[in-house]
């Protein structure tokens, strides 16, 4: 009985380490993926960016050509 017991411990606490390791490295992808996403500004952004640059030297030109 104390044996069997020993045995279920041991393989209690051989889980209890892969899934400690699975979740530090499920963490760590996590925290790559959020320092990806927060590095570049979203399509949006990017889109109304490029738009108000566009309207601004369309409007330069066309002050200065009229």
């Amino acid at each position: 009985m104390e044996k069997d017991i020993k045995e279920r411990v041991s393989l209690l606490e051989l889980s209890y380490k892969t899934l400690h390791k699975t979740l530090e490295e499920a963490c760590q992808e996590i925290k790559e993926m959020k320092e990806k996403l927060l590095a570049r500004p979203s399509w949006a952004v990017m889109f109304i960016i490029s738009s108000l640059t566009t309207i601004c030297g369309s409007l330069i030109v066309y002050i200065i050509t009229k």
